[in-house]
């Protein structure tokens, strides 16, 4: 590691979201000689809170080890950083730890069974603090060239969850300075040991693509999207009658909500 520069250090330790944030705007081999430089202890907090794009990035170079990573950060960084990572990635890094007191404590918290919504937990796009300034995240969001806008998660002071962002709306706005926390919606985050066929029913599915993971000290682990826990829910539900239904109520609301809207609309444009 290189020597690390006293402020650079200090500023990522004591303020890893705005650090984050400043960080992303540099290139990937910036990015990289950077993290390089940071403290061992403080590589887990501030890359965990990079975009999606950019952690993989770092991940799958061969500059890095994200096993001392892991094993340098305090716990609940290191828990954090395995929440942006797919499943096999975290499982075979968690496998890789030597330390065998902190790899079982680790592999607690990925142990779900099947059933559970906690299984299927994939990454979340961006996870940025509640006081960045949304034209930063708007940036970010139209660089990524995907056609689904994704998840974007804010995180308060303490970086436990406080809202979701919706892309469209953020893109909608002509005025993208002011903060997030006047762009954000609160929704309902679901559990991880919630069974998955419970977590088929939530209502935030009738308007949302993906909803949010949160464990119980409401730390985010990750996000799922509707087309998995729907095709999981349908899989494992013991009644394909009782699944089927759900589907249709799913549906249906969707199409209600919709309708709604488009009343709303054109109310609006005829008077």
């Amino acid at each position: 590691m290189a020597d690390a520069d006293p402020v650079v250090a200090d500023f990522a330790e004591r303020f890893p979201d705005a650090f984050a944030s400043a960080l992303r705007q540099g290139s990937d081999d910036e990015i990289a000689a950077i993290v390089k430089s940071l403290p061992p202890e403080s590589i887990a907090s501030v890359v965990a809170r990079l975009p999606a794009i950019r952690l993989r990035a770092l991940l799958d170079s061969d500059q890095h080890s994200p096993r001392d990573w892991i094993e340098d950060a305090p716990f609940e960084d290191a828990i954090m950083l395995l929440s942006r990572m797919r499943r096999e990635r975290r499982i075979a890094l968690i496998g890789s730890v030597q330390d065998r007191r902190l790899q079982r404590r680790l592999m607690r918290h990925q142990q779900y069974p099947r059933h559970s919504a906690g299984f299927y937990v994939e990454d979340v796009f961006l996870r940025v603090d509640i006081d960045t300034p949304a034209s930063d995240v708007l940036e970010e969001l139209r660089s990524d060239e995907r056609d689904d806008p994704p998840l974007m998660v804010v995180v308060d002071a303490s970086g436990r969850y406080a809202g979701v962002l919706n892309p469209w709306h953020l893109m909608s706005k002509r005025q993208t300075s002011q903060q997030l926390e006047e762009q954000m919606e609160y929704i309902q985050p679901i559990a991880p040991e919630t069974p998955v066929t419970a977590a088929a029913e939530h209502e935030g599915w009738l308007e949302h693509n993906w909803l949010p993971v949160v464990d119980n000290k409401q730390r985010v682990l990750g996000a799922l999207s509707r087309a998995t826990v729907l095709g999981a829910a349908s899989r494992i539900s013991p009644s394909q009658q009782s699944t089927a239904s759900l589907l249709l109520e799913l549906v249906d609301g969707i199409t209600h909500t919709l309708g709604e809207m488009l009343e709303g609309l054109l109310g609006r444009r005829s008077t």
